[in-house]
């Protein structure tokens, strides 16, 4: 049966932890691709021809990008958080380029699901009992220990925005050569 028209892109949803996980090892997987292949040309001293220098350079970008990847951890307080993307179904999706279209959209939902974490879980601030409003009977304050946990989530769920910025730049700028 032929495609419908316009079924180009499926939605996904998962975790951030699971779109994380699959873009990290779809980019991981054309890494190994590439650097097999220049691996192969250096085997058979072709060092010297113009395709080599391409497939080098992606070969570079690949492994910057993936080593950032997988020295990454989602945060505790991110783990399990759901998040919607995108997945290019086409047959044209397949080649490296679609695939790494895939990757960096399941690497762009994790980071914006980590961003939304952060709008919904704002700093808290603890008020000593001295300092409390005696109006506000039916406020319940947060405790030191709250508020000290909150920091350290959200100065985790930051760097993993920022590591995540990163390795998504390297990898978006992978121009993966063609065959000839």
């Amino acid at each position: 049966m032929a495609r419908e028209r316009g079924e180009r892109a499926k939605p996904v949803t998962g975790t951030i932890d699971g779109a994380f996980e699959e873009g990290k090892d779809e980019a991981i997987c054309l890494k190994d691709e590439i650097v097999e292949w220049k691996d192969n040309m250096e085997a058979n001293s072709m060092e010297a021809m113009p395709k080599y220098d391409e497939v080098s350079e992606a070969a570079d970008a690949l492994e910057s990008g993936t080593d950032s990847l997988e020295s990454l951890e989602v945060p505790e307080c991110l783990q399990g958080v759901e998040v919607t993307y995108t997945v290019d179904t086409r047959r044209k999706a397949q080649s490296r380029n679609g695939r790494m279209g895939n990757a960096l959209s399941a690497l762009d939902a994790a980071k914006a699901g980590a961003e939304a974490w952060l709008e919904d879980n704002e700093e808290l601030e603890f008020i000593p009992e001295d300092e409390r409003d005696p109006e506000e009977t039916d406020m319940t304050y947060p405790t030191e220990e709250e508020v000290s946990e909150r920091e350290e989530q959200r100065s985790a769920v930051e760097e993993f925005i920022n590591e995540l910025e990163n390795a998504y730049g390297e990898l978006e700028g992978v121009n993966f050569p063609g065959m000839y």
